[in-house]
């Protein structure tokens, strides 16, 4: 075994693993650990007792965990095989010769430090397989935990399927524990952020690294986007900010995630101006900004310096003028107030920022499960109410690509003959309270 190209050991045995089929479980030979989530967060796990050969059966009807375990390790000891000696079969490493102690024969030439003890490795790996297979309690889940996280999503509270409080969590800023109160034998390991505490070493487990929480309060090892941030040691955590930021991969660092609150919407249904309304020039910009009037808002023009210009067609996304508008419509929608904003529908544009091909109020915002923070808007381009007020006409807040944009078209008749791509937010006008007309229509 080479630990970081060095030469450690000529045999490692396997005994007490753990193994990560997925996010959503995780393995060991005393049962299995399912996770839950809400998003991004963990909100509850439950414990079951193993018998796993049920649950392969189950997900794909296919071979037992042994016979998959057993095809599983003879592919990987061939890997490593071909890997070291190229031409080998498999067989020089798993077959008689090995079992009769003559693998030097095959591999003349190779360093003592190369031979592999094949038997006691596959022995131990079939103990453990099979301890994996056996169910220890009679295919119940008996054991259900909730978590009850902070800002950070650091569990502090830990309350089992009764509601009772089983573990109470406290941490010094960089995740070293300063209180734990437990009344039952259940302990949490996944505690910091929601990362996992791995129980020999006492290090949280990131995925790109591990970090001593309690000596070092620093990661133990260079940050592999170290480039992105030159100023800041690549040890750091979080650029030392560990109480308002948190790193999600041991990767980059980042603003806890937050859910918006369910709000709106904010222009009663009963107020919407739909396609056809008598008196408005047909052009979803004029209707745009008869709905805010209604509403007692009106917005400037294309050139008023106040807009927020988060996407450009030919530019991308802008990562300040995103956050900028991400935090100008919440604040907005907070205070009950309507929000007017362009849109990208198609490649080519209609309006000289040479973007813009269509524009719609955001009236309210919220969250769900499956694709997080989200606003929703009156699309005017319609004249069926039910349609341009749907909760579904949702512009959901992408962080990663710093995007507000729908999953799919709004159901309206303006755009819907030549829209060709979901809605992306291309400008914010700030919305002023109207205390005269308002004749700009640009």
């Amino acid at each position: 075994m080479d630990v970081n190209a060095n030469y450690m050991s000529t045999y490692s045995a396997l005994s007490r693993p753990t193994l990560y089929p997925s996010a959503y479980m995780v393995v060991n030979s005393k049962g299995y650990t399912k996770h839950y989530y809400a998003g991004a967060e963990r909100v509850a796990a439950r414990i079951g007792g193993g018998g796993l050969d049920a649950l392969i059966s189950l997900a794909d009807g296919g071979d037992s965990l042994r016979t998959k375990a057993s095809h599983l390790f003879t592919q990987s000891i061939g890997q490593v095989n071909n890997r070291v000696l190229e031409n080998n079969e498999p067989d020089c490493i798993t077959g008689s010769v090995a079992e009769q102690d003559e693998l030097k024969v095959w591999i003349e030439g190779i360093p003592e430090q190369l031979q592999a003890s094949t038997l006691i490795d596959y022995g131990e790996f079939t103990d453990v397989i099979q301890s994996l297979r056996a169910d220890h309690n009679g295919g119940q889940e008996r054991e259900v935990y909730f978590y009850h996280s902070d800002h950070l999503g650091s569990a502090s509270w830990i309350t089992d399927s009764g509601g009772q409080a089983i573990q109470h969590l406290q941490y010094l800023p960089y995740g070293e524990p300063y209180i734990n109160q437990r009344t039952s034998g259940y302990s949490e390991r996944f505690t910091f952020t929601g990362k996992e505490k791995d129980a020999e070493t006492g290090y949280g487990y990131f995925g790109a690294r591990y970090m001593d929480h309690e000596l070092m309060t620093m990661w133990l090892s260079v940050d592999p986007m170290a480039d992105k941030y030159p100023g800041i040691s690549p040890y750091a955590y979080c650029a030392w900010n560990p109480v308002k930021l948190v790193d999600p991969d041991g990767m980059e660092m980042d603003d806890p995630p937050t859910k918006f609150k369910n709000i709106g919407p904010v222009i009663p249904q009963s107020d919407f101006i739909g396609w056809n309304h008598p008196g408005i020039e047909e052009n979803c910009n004029a209707y745009a900004r008869e709905q805010m009037s209604v509403a007692g808002y009106f917005v400037g023009g294309r050139a008023d310096k106040t807009n927020i210009n988060p996407y450009n067609e030919k530019t991308g996304s802008n990562e300040a003028e995103f956050n900028k508008a991400v935090d100008y419509i919440k604040s907005s929608l907070e205070n009950g107030i309507p929000v007017f904003v362009g849109v990208d529908d198609r490649e080519g544009f209609k309006n000289p920022d040479k973007t813009t091909d269509h524009f719609i109020v955001i009236v309210g915002m919220g969250y769900d499960e499956e694709n997080g923070n989200y606003f929703t808007a009156y699309d005017n381009a319609t004249g069926i109410e039910e349609a341009g007020t749907s909760d579904q006409n949702r512009l959901y807040v992408d962080y990663e690509n710093k995007r507000i944009q729908s999953k799919g078209k709004f159901p309206n008749f303006y755009a819907i003959h030549d829209a060709t791509r979901p809605y992306t937010v291309t400008q914010v006008r700030q919305s002023r309270k109207k205390k005269r007309s308002s004749t700009i229509i640009d």
